[in-house]
């Protein structure tokens, strides 16, 4: 007896959007700590750091030389993506996570984008659900009004 137990044997996904990362930090910090102009540079600098299962969150970026991961270091770690969101605002750090979640501070102004020559492609955001043989229509009504959604805001449409 043999069991298929790789996550694709037991669900469903479809692609509902994308977005890219963000790499920011306050005018108060660069004015403190200087402003980095490649990626070698953040090691330099406070990184606050995205924890998952507590370990920080990699950090991709696209280089000349191929893609690297940079492994943010600094004083502020957490999980919850607002609170690290709230320490960038406060001048504690560097941060880099999903662009949606900067965009507003960076259109006001509060937030710097950086690095953005080392942008990696934006990544998929897919809606998924235990596979069966129907999906229920209530599932896939709300699928397609998150798709819809996704796709009339530019920092969360498929490109």
């Amino acid at each position: 007896m043999s069991c298929d137990c790789s996550f694709a044997s037991w669900r469903q996904a479809t692609r509902i959007g994308s977005t890219q990362y963000a790499t920011v930090a306050s005018p108060a910090y660069l004015a403190r700590a200087g402003t980095p102009s490649s990626i070698e540079d953040l090691s330099r600098h406070a990184c606050i750091a995205m924890m998952s299962r507590d370990v920080p969150r990699l950090w991709p970026f696209a280089a000349p030389h191929g893609d690297v991961e940079h492994v943010p270091m600094g004083p502020v770690r957490s999980n919850d993506a607002e609170y690290v969101r709230a320490a960038v605002l406060a001048g504690l750090g560097i941060g880099h996570n999903a662009g949606w979640l900067y965009a507003r501070d960076v259109e006001a102004g509060l937030l710097v984008p950086l690095l953005e020559t080392f942008r990696p492609a934006p990544f998929p955001i897919s809606a998924v659900w235990p596979g069966s043989r129907r999906l229920p229509a209530r599932t896939r009504v709300f699928v397609d009004f998150l798709a819809e959604t996704f796709a009339a805001d530019p920092l969360l449409a498929i490109r």
